[in-house]
């Protein structure tokens, strides 16, 4: 995909970049990381938790696997924040070169 301007694009291709910027923190940041392989081999382990996030209907789940669908959620709560601050950072990146292109923002020597 080539450079997009986050103030001049359409919501698909906005969502694209989101995309994007998860799939560089999964690349780029190591506790990100760390996370969403744990999440993997909880949802490995423990069957019942993948059919849970993956398939539609009624799933039972027993008192374990309750208390590890409680530890992916928190998982997912901690890695939602890392891609908060990423995509917080760049808008404000991007908002940046949009008062620079309004010449708002001028260059000092």
């Amino acid at each position: 995909m080539e450079k997009s301007e986050l103030y001049n694009v359409k919501s698909a291709e906005l969502n694209e970049l989101i995309d994007s910027t998860k799939v560089e923190l999964a690349r780029d940041n190591m506790h990100y990381k760390k996370l969403k392989n744990e999440v993997r081999n909880l949802k490995e382990k423990y069957p019942k938790i993948q059919s849970f996030f993956e398939d539609e209907g009624v799933i039972e789940l027993g008192k374990d696997d309750c208390k590890v669908l409680q530890k992916v959620l928190d998982i997912y709560l901690k890695m939602h924040i890392y891609e908060e601050e990423k995509i917080f950072f760049l808008g404000a990146k991007e908002n940046y070169f949009y008062l620079k292109k309004l010449n708002i923002l001028k260059e000092t020597p």
